[in-house]
């Protein structure tokens, strides 16, 4: 609707980074509100977090992905490691 009466980009984001900082909804409610969020995105090719957010957190995702194949790596090597001292 803020789209339709021209509101710009930045200014519905900052309007929605306020209610969020201010506003914290029921995880049920919660997740009613983003996928409304995400349908109105879809539709009007409007990103709900700012280019800032969205950076960190796939530099985030990319580096809890390298932490936990970090720790994969290590529990096989353990394991291979009591496997080759209890066969041999």
């Amino acid at each position: 609707m803020m789209y339709e009466r021209g509101y710009s980009k930045e200014q519905i984001q900052e309007l929605f980074n306020v209610i969020d900082w201010v506003i914290q909804l029921p995880s049920a409610l919660n997740d009613d509100f983003l996928n409304a969020v995400y349908a109105i995105e879809e539709d009007k090719k409007m990103p709900y977090i700012n280019t800032a957010e969205r950076v960190g957190l796939e530099k985030g995702e990319q580096i809890g992905f390298k932490e936990v194949a970090k720790r994969a790596v290590k529990k096989a090597a353990k394991r291979a490691k009591l496997w080759l001292y209890a066969n041999s």
